[in-house]
């Protein structure tokens, strides 16, 4: 039960806009992904062998939505495991006849369920442009050029879609007109910078990059690199979103649940989802001019007047969690748990060793905890370091 393929791999290109994440990561050549590759199965070897199949299913599938979620699943268990915690892993569900969150922990005397999903915003209008620009992308692949490659950049998101062709268009006609011998003696040198092409497409900008080759030649495909900018959500809608859509989704249980969430943005801090669950601050101006701030009560948690996802004892937050951002740690991405200040059956604040928000007398405590690559025995800036 393998989760890769067995084969001979020698690419050692980058991902491609709309190839699955797990398609790269399965034929890449690159030591990091190797490196991931041997991780992933290594983790997998601990998990429950009833449960694998589906997990390799869900992982190699080609979503990569499904993909983020198994992956962030498989993360949550081996990271419990190494706390010391015992998980099942969907109990109760063995015959597929009940529903079930995804793990069961235990661990002298505390046990609590843990759900896993992931927060995202991406809705048709996304893919759209998303599809767009693997169009654009594969018409500029196409031209024909002996003396350059070209690299892309993109920058803000087009608000409509004109024909790719055109673009195509704009990069072979300005290639002609930029002399090769000249660049090329040029390029070695510390200060060299790339010939740029600035292009708006439909509200959109793209810039391209003319690398010269070190030899004059017709090879296939143009492009030597591309780019693709920020990926943004709106993580107060998208944490929201989830916590209400898991919130109720097994109705009473016995024990203290947790919903931890993966929110797919790589500009999401802890304030945001301090924001996004206990409410987004507000200031309050008194009759007598004194002001005082206060969190509103439009927070995933509610307030004490009128709580919402009371089920939930806490919730983990971590954002962009992929294979290869593990160990990437910092405090912007870090694993965070924020207790439910009015839940049904609260968490001991501390149990879980990792930093925490909590409510304490009206007020928004924390704590720091461990880094979670220390516990998984993960190297800081992992994979390009492969110790």
């Amino acid at each position: 039960m393998s989760v890769f393929t067995k084969q001979r791999r020698g690419d050692v290109g980058g991902y491609r806009e709309l190839e699955p994440k797990f398609d790269y990561l399965d034929r890449s050549a690159r030591p990091e992904a190797a490196a991931i590759r041997r991780r992933i199965t290594r983790w997998l070897e601990a998990y429950p062998m009833a449960h694998r199949q589906e997990w390799i299913a869900r992982f190699t599938c080609g979503d990569d939505i499904a993909y983020a979620s198994a992956f962030f699943e498989l993360y949550l268990f081996t990271y419990f495991t190494r706390a010391g915690f015992r998980l099942q892993v969907a109990p109760g569900s063995e015959q597929g006849t009940v529903k079930a969150p995804d793990f069961r922990a235990t661990r002298k005397g505390l046990a609590f369920y843990l759900e896993a999903t992931t927060a995202h915003d991406q809705g048709t209008a996304g893919q759209r442009v998303k599809s767009w620009k693997a169009i654009v992308r594969s018409h500029i692949d196409s031209i024909s050029n002996d003396f350059f490659f070209v690299s892309l950049e993109w920058g803000r998101d087009p608000s409509t879609q004109p024909a790719p062709a055109r673009a195509a268009q704009s990069v072979e006609r300005w290639l002609t007109t930029l002399e090769y011998a000249a660049l090329r003696a040029q390029y070695a040198a510390p200060e060299f910078e790339f010939p740029t092409l600035a292009l708006e497409i439909g509200g959109g900008n793209l810039r391209v990059l003319a690398v010269p080759k070190n030899n004059p030649r017709q090879t296939h495909g143009l492009l030597g690199a591309e780019t693709f900018g920020l990926r943004q959500v709106n993580v107060l809608t998208a944490v929201r979103s989830a916590l209400k859509h898991k919130s109720s989704r097994y109705g009473d249980l016995e024990l203290p649940y947790v919903v931890a969430i993966n929110v797919l943005a790589n500009t999401a801090g802890d304030d945001e989802f301090v924001d996004a669950l206990y409410g987004t601050p507000e200031v309050v101006v008194h009759a007598d001019g004194r002001h005082r701030w206060r969190y509103g009560s439009d927070g995933g948690f509610g307030h004490l007047g009128r709580p919402r996802a009371q089920g939930v004892s806490g919730v983990l937050c971590v954002r962009d969690l992929s294979p290869w951002t593990i160990g990437q740690e910092h405090e912007s991405r870090r694993m965070y748990l924020l207790h439910h200040p009015n839940c049904r059956t609260p968490l001991p604040v501390g149990a879980f060793s990792m930093s925490e928000r909590w409510v304490q007398s009206g007020r928004i405590m924390s704590s720091r905890g461990r880094y979670s690559r220390g516990l998984l025995g993960i190297p800081r800036d992992w994979p390009a370091n492969l110790r």
